[in-house]
C-alpha cells in the first residue's frame, strides 16, 4: 500500500506513550481495531529497553496498523518498523529518506510555516499541534485552533493529522477543517474504550 493510499479515507493515529499504559497491550488493540497508525514514542527510555519493546511490536501481525518509531532512524531498520516519525528539531526529513527509502516518514510540526517548509520535503504526513490545549499533558504551546489549522491544511498539499485536544466530542470539527486524520495519547488510555471510538471515528469521518 503506498502513502498516497493509506490517506485515502480520514486515519486515526495512535501515539504510544507514559500516558495510555503497556505498549504491547495497547498495540494488540488498535490492530485489532485497525486504526491506521501506531507510534512508539517513549523516547526517554533507556535505547536498550527502547529496542526490546519494539522488537516485540515489529513481530506481532500489524494487518492495517502501521508501526512507526519515534525519531529513532537506526531502530525502525533494526526492528523492521514501518517508518519513522521525526520531531521537528531532530533528523532531517532527507536523511530519514535516504535511510529508510521507501518507508514512512512523518515529521511534527507547529504552526503554518513549519508545515510549509517541511511540506516542500519528501515526507508522507505531516502531524500539526496543538490544535486544542493537549489532554494528556500541559504545553508550552498556545492551541492553534480550527482556524489556523484550516489554512494550514488548505496551504499544503501533504496530508495533516492533527494533535492535541481532541476528543469524541471534537474530532469531527477537526475533519472538517481539513485534516487527513486525528492524533493523541489520552484518546487511547482506556484500553475497552478504544474499539467504541475507532467504531465511532469511522462512522463521523464516513
Amino acid at each position: 500500500m503506498t502513502s498516497k493510499s493509506l490517506f485515502s479515507h480520514p486515519v486515526l493515529y495512535c501515539i504510544s506513550d507514559s500516558g495510555n499504559g503497556d505498549p504491547v497491550k495497547l498495540f494488540r488493540k488498535v490492530v485489532s481495531c485497525s486504526v491506521d497508525f501506531f507510534q512508539y514514542r517513549y523516547k526517554h527510555l533507556a535505547e536498550e529497553e527502547r529496542f526490546q519493546t519494539a522488537s516485540v511490536l515489529a513481530e506481532l501481525p500489524r494487518r492495517r496498523t502501521r508501526l512507526l518509531i519515534n525519531q529513532a532512524i537506526s531502530l525502525v531498520i533494526a526492528v523492521g518498523a514501518d517508518g519513522v516519525h521525526l520531531p521537528r528539531h531532530g533528523a532531517s526529513i532527507e536523511d530519514a529518506r535516504t535511510a529508510l527509502g521507501e518507508k514512512l516518514v512523518g515529521i511534527s510540526v507547529h504552526s503554518l510555516p513549519d508545515a510549509v517548509r517541511a511540506a516542500a520535503s519528501r515526507v508522507d504526513y505531516l502531524l500539526l499541534a496543538p490544535v486544542f490545549s493537549p489532554l494528556s499533558k500541559p504545553s508550552e504551546r498556545e492551541p492553534l485552533g480550527l482556524d489556523e489549522l484550516q489554512r494550514t491544511c488548505h496551504a499544503v498539499a501533504t496530508p495533516v493529522i492533527a494533535l492535541g485536544g481532541i476528543s469524541r466530542e471534537n474530532f469531527t470539527e477537526v475533519l472538517d477543517a481539513g485534516a487527513a486524520g486525528i492524533a493523541g495519547i489520552s484518546m487511547f488510555a482506556d484500553l475497552d474504550g478504544i474499539e467504541d471510538f475507532a467504531a465511532r471515528f469511522r462512522k463521523g469521518s464516513g
